[in-house]
């Protein structure tokens, strides 16, 4: 009798533990999408104005390459997390909460392609050009950089 009550026991507490699972994965995604939706814009803004207007002046000169190139590395970063950040709005309002839990599943890097492939599915076009100039720019920056810290290295 009590080696039934401790199986039953025990399968409450696992379908407890994966019920728990579950309802934090939902508040990640949902914390996720709630935060990306409103700081997207102005974060892409802040570091497109960071890149431009400060670190690109920046590896024109000698003396301030090297700054300039680790910076750079780091706003390829960035871009990088805008565009996963990007991905995941969109996969969140085509497929909802669903779609973005098994895009994650793809390694974590899931919803930057199930994005592309929603947005072309659902004739998005605008906002699928948005996610391809964003992996240009982060693609473009991490090869400037390169360039620039090279250049630097060699000088020194």
């Amino acid at each position: 009798m009590w080696e039934k009550i401790k199986r039953m026991g025990s399968i409450v507490l696992v379908l407890g533990c994966c019920a728990l699972l579950v309802l934090l994965i939902g508040l990640y995604i949902h914390g996720t999408v709630w935060l990306g939706a409103k700081s997207y814009s102005w974060l892409r803004d802040i570091s497109i104005a960071i890149s431009v207007l400060i670190l690109l002046p920046l590896s024109f000169i000698r003396c301030t390459r090297i700054f300039a190139a680790h910076g750079l590395w780091l706003m390829y970063y960035v871009y990088f997390l805008l565009l996963w950040l990007l991905g995941l709005l969109l996969t969140y309002n085509s497929w909802g909460a669903w779609g973005v839990f098994f895009s994650l599943l793809l390694f974590g890097i899931g919803p930057i392609p199930v994005a592309m492939i929603t947005t072309l599915i659902n004739g998005m076009w605008l906002d699928f050009a948005d996610l391809i100039i964003m992996l240009i720019l982060a693609f473009s920056t991490q090869a400037y950089s390169i360039n620039v810290g090279r250049k630097a290295a060699q000088e020194q």
